[in-house]
């Protein structure tokens, strides 16, 4: 059985969900150095300094609250 890839019980190999996640975490530190630019938000008299990455993620990260909470209402 050298050589052959041991199925995982849900049916994919096991090392495709280690390539897959090889991969999605080479696009997020690609997505990461490409907007590192320094952004300012400013809200009322707020005033907020932080990569573009960050603010993209908290963005992402309020939209998933909202969804969760508006799906459970």
């Amino acid at each position: 059985m050298m050589g052959k890839t041991q199925p995982h019980p849900s049916g994919m190999p096991m090392h495709f969900k280690k390539y897959l996640g090889v991969a999605l975490l080479l696009l997020i530190v690609v997505f990461t150095v490409q907007n590192a630019t320094v952004v300012t938000v400013r809200f009322l008299f707020w005033d907020l300094s932080l990569s573009r990455a960050l603010m993209i993620f908290f963005v992402f990260a309020a939209g998933v609250l909202v969804g969760l909470v508006a799906r459970r209402a």
